[in-house]
């Protein structure tokens, strides 16, 4: 959602209108960026430090500075991350094929004799 509000965003402005593509930005921030600092709180509750508050930190501080293109591109880095980290978590829980399996039990004949 957050992608295709900044691609929306980016014709607004191409167009001459920044203020609609500001607020598209805006849009796309509050959508996709309060989710993520919502769970980034979650693991700051429990004590579970990422480097998910650096980007929440440059979130924050890109909110104060005004600079919305700034702030969709974090937020589309973090979302990136998260769905990397949850693709690599279940690729590891997927079982062993059959060709991984027999690679590791083949025998090796010994050079000595």
């Amino acid at each position: 959602m957050t992608l295709v509000l900044l691609v929306l965003s980016a014709g607004f402005w191409l167009t001459r209108l920044p203020f609609i593509s500001h607020w598209l930005l805006f849009s796309g921030i509050l959508l996709g960026g309060l989710p993520l600092m919502w769970d980034t709180l979650k693991h700051l509750w429990r004590r579970e430090m990422s480097v998910d508050l650096i980007a929440i930190l440059a979130i924050i501080g890109s909110l104060l500075l005004q600079e919305y293109l700034a702030e969709t591109v974090i937020v589309l880095m973090m979302a990136g991350g998260i769905a990397l980290e949850d693709f690599a978590l279940r690729a590891g829980k997927l079982p062993q094929t059959r060709e991984k399996e027999h690679a590791y039990s083949l025998h090796v004949p010994s050079l000595a004799s």
